[in-house]
């Protein structure tokens, strides 16, 4: 992890920033300016998982086996490459995007706390996905896996639903479709004003089935 210090470091920072410039705005206004508030530090750490997943496809293709002959399992070199990856720069993106706000208005920390929670579920969804390809061992490959995965899915699900729902069902997503997009995309979806979205415990849940199987996986990776 010390290698990614400065990058995370640089990145908390630049975000807190944004986070505090737009912090008074939030106040003012609950709905653009808490999008504008998640839009930028969300882009800021995918940026920071699309680096991390690369180093981590790299550092399997051409160091994993003077890792592994350490004492050190697979399961402990895969999980800690996830916790580098997947889940330390979420929770950077959960702090430095509500300790801003809190710092500047305790009050204002409970309006904008579940929208917060939300963009680092779906970010984490989609980073755990995007960390598969990693296992290959492919740099370019994973790179533009997790680029697609975190910062194009959202639109391109939505886009690619429609489309087949217009096709084959002459009719636009129903609710199902909706619950299941917010499972996926729990952020998103809240942005563009759904009615009825799915608990983000799915959305958790799911993700964390994906790191289990990814660890699981750990076992049969190959590493020369």
């Amino acid at each position: 992890m010390a290698r990614f210090m400065p990058l995370f470091a640089v990145s908390a920072g630049l975000t807190s920033i944004i986070s505090a410039v737009l912090a008074p705005y939030l106040l003012a206004d609950a709905h653009s300016p808490q999008f504008m508030l998640l839009f930028y530090p969300h882009f800021i750490f995918s940026v920071v998982s699309v680096v991390a997943l690369t180093q981590f496809a790299g550092d399997l293709e051409l160091y994993a086996l003077f890792h592994l002959s350490q004492p050190i399992s697979r399961a402990e070199y895969i999980a800690s490459w996830l916790a580098v990856s997947v889940w330390f720069p979420q929770l950077m993106l959960l702090l430095s995007s509500a300790i801003p706000v809190y710092t500047l208005d305790p009050r204002a920390i409970g309006s904008v706390l579940h929208g917060i929670v939300i963009r680092v579920l779906e970010d984490l969804l989609a980073a755990s996905a995007a960390a598969f390809s990693a296992l290959l061992g492919k740099r370019t490959l994973t790179a533009l896996v997790a680029l697609a995965t975190l910062l194009l899915a959202p639109y391109l699900t939505i886009v690619l639903m429609y489309l087949l729902c217009t096709l084959l069902l002459g009719s636009q997503p129903g609710q199902l479709a909706e619950r299941m997009y917010s499972v996926l995309f729990p952020a998103t979806c809240q942005m563009m004003g759904a009615k009825n979205p799915a608990s983000p415990a799915y959305t958790l849940a799911i993700a964390l089935l994906l790191n289990i199987l990814l660890i699981y996986l750990s076992r049969r990776v190959e590493v020369s």
